[in-house]
C-alpha cells in the first residue's frame, strides 16, 4: 500500500487508533472476531460496489479518495491479513 496511514494526522482518530492497537493485540482474536472483521469488510464492499483489491488498487492510483470509510476500510484489512496470517 503507498499510503503510510498511521501518519496521516486529517484521519487520526480515535477509531484508527482502537483498530492500531488490535492489530497490536491480534494474538488474542478469536474466530468470532475474524468473522466480524470479514462482515465489516464485506460491508464497505457493498457500500462502494467494489473488491477490496479494487478499492487498494484505486486508491493507489488516487482514482478514489481516503476517507473516513476507505481509511477504516484499509486498517480492517490490514488486521485481518495480518490476523489470518499464519504465524
Amino acid at each position: 500500500m503507498a499510503t503510510n496511514l498511521r501518519n496521516s494526522p486529517k484521519e487520526s482518530t480515535p477509531v484508527i487508533d482502537r483498530l492500531l492497537a488490535d492489530i497490536a493485540r491480534a494474538d488474542d482474536y478469536l474466530p468470532e472476531q475474524v468473522l466480524k472483521l470479514r462482515r465489516q469488510i464485506a460491508m464497505y464492499e457493498r457500500i462502494y460496489g467494489l473488491s477490496s483489491g479494487e478499492m487498494q488498487s484505486a486508491v493507489e492510483d488516487g482514482r478514489m479518495v481516503e476517507n473516513h470509510d476507505v481509511c477504516e476500510w484499509l486498517l480492517k484489512l490490514e488486521l485481518l491479513h495480518h490476523v489470518a496470517s499464519p504465524r
